[in-house]
């Protein structure tokens, strides 16, 4: 405040690599330095801390809720899930999975597990025991989203093989992968982050030096294996850990540097156009060029408040565009300042 006075809202210093939603506009991050506790945020604010008691090797990777409140967490190193309780009670869920790491819920309580040694995706039951095993062909799996429109039990869901730079599909049922887009680039190596929103397209944080943000058409339902064109949206999004969409919160972006930003994305009837508008001194918006049948524009108007719609609307321009703004709420030694929340919003610390 103006008398110099400073409020810890988070410090971001424990390295988080994953989070799920809380509540109405919060989250449940998962930190590991100097223990792993689950850190509950709520309206950019830190509120407590749950303890993951367990004598686990390394960093714990993913995090999902279950209907029940619990919490599962993947050891990677270890081979386990645990499941933890909200008072911090822990307990193995599952040994079924050889190195898991990123967890996603389907809506019949069975989870699905990224395997990151196997490069497979492993699918649990709501007893921790394997239902399927989907793998194929030598991925380099980095990332899976779930079809969160689906209406199903099971939905589908698409992975980014890094290794080769393709966006894999998979259906309920089916014993394999199926190649769904090209990529341009396939940084090889690089491990990326993504986030798919329903029937309109891709997210990527490429996990570049330049910290890069690309939109991605849902082209391969179309012409199945195209090759994509990948549309700069934004730089300044480093070391991007964990992203994941949802129809009234939009896209969140969690990086390893100890922040949240809330991607808002609009889009119109007939041309979804995606353009985040950066506000911290780090993001240089891009102008981006023409994406057929996609016309992606950067603007550089931040919203005041997070806006996230789950059927897209059209913005007040002649032609529908959707808008991503950011601004930074930081923890330390600069809260003599009021905290700013805008459609990016991210909470940080320095």
């Amino acid at each position: 405040d103006w008398k110099g006075n400073q409020k810890l809202l988070w410090d971001g210093l424990g390295r988080p690599l994953s989070f799920t939603w809380a509540g109405t506009g919060g989250f449940f991050v998962l930190e590991n330095i100097p223990e792993t506790r689950i850190q509950i945020i709520e309206k950019g604010q830190f509120q407590d801390s749950i303890p993951v008691q367990s004598n686990i090797k390394g960093s714990c990777a993913g995090i999902a809720r279950r209907p029940n409140g619990s919490f599962l967490v993947s050891s990677t190193e270890d081979g386990k899930i645990l499941e933890t309780s909200a008072k911090g009670k822990t307990s193995v869920f599952s040994t079924q999975v050889f190195s898991p790491e990123k967890l996603r819920l389907n809506p019949d309580g069975s989870i699905w597990v990224l395997d990151r040694l196997m490069n497979e995706l492993v699918l649990l039951d709501a007893k921790g025991q394997v239902i399927t095993r989907v793998s194929g062909k030598p991925f380099q799996l980095s990332d899976f989203d779930l079809d969160a429109n689906s209406g199903s039990t099971q939905v589908p869901l698409y992975a980014l093989d890094s290794r080769t730079g393709v966006i894999l599909l998979h259906q309920p049922g089916a014993k394999q992968f199926k190649e769904n887009i090209k990529l341009s680039s396939a940084q090889a190596g690089i491990r990326r982050s993504f986030a798919y929103i329903p029937s309109q397209g891709f997210v990527i944080a490429q996990n570049d030096e330049a910290g890069s943000l690309v939109w991605i058409d849902q082209m391969g339902d179309v012409v199945p294996n195209a090759t994509a064109v990948e549309t700069l949206l934004a730089k300044g999004f480093k070391e991007i850990a964990d992203m994941a969409w949802k129809a009234d919160r939009g896209l969140q972006i969690l990086s390893q540097n100890g922040w949240i930003r809330t991607v808002s994305l609009n889009f119109g009837a007939d041309t979804p156009t995606p353009s985040p508008t950066p506000a911290p001194p780090s993001l240089t918006p891009t102008n981006i060029p023409t994406l057929p049948p996609v016309t992606p524009t950067a603007t550089n108007t931040p919203l005041p408040t997070p806006t996230a719609t789950g059927t897209p609307t059209a913005t007040n321009t002649p032609q529908p565009t959707p808008t991503a703004t950011s601004t930074e709420a930081r923890s330390r030694n600069t809260l003599k300042r009021p905290m700013a929340c805008a459609a990016i919003s991210a909470i940080t610390t320095t």
